[in-house]
């Protein structure tokens, strides 16, 4: 299984790091509960690393601030700017009007 993790896009020790980023700029509540959890995997036995359990505590906490609570949405969940759909609607017309099309 660490094999296909390490092949697939996304996985790995890059992945990794990118996880532990990310977890940096998360609110506290979040990087505490970062914290607490690799604390109790890693008690249990679990063989996870520091970046696999931020990829998978963001992972689930991005999607419950989805789904339940846009109020605490931030940089952290990667979500994109909310007006990006009229950014780019208004920039296709102006290309329009400016070079005859696209």
């Amino acid at each position: 299984m660490a094999d296909r993790d390490a092949l697939s896009p996304g996985r790995g020790r890059h992945a990794d790091r990118r996880a532990v980023r990310r977890a940096e700029v998360a609110p506290l509540w979040l990087r505490e509960r970062i914290d607490l959890c690799w604390a109790a995997r890693r008690a249990v036995g679990e063989q996870v690393t520091e970046g696999e359990n931020a990829r998978d505590q963001h992972a689930a906490y991005a999607l419950h601030v989805a789904r339940k609570r846009p109020d605490l949405d931030g940089p952290w969940t990667g979500t994109p700017e909310p007006h990006l759909d009229t950014y780019r609607s208004d920039r296709r017309r102006v290309i329009e009007l400016t070079a005859g099309g696209v």
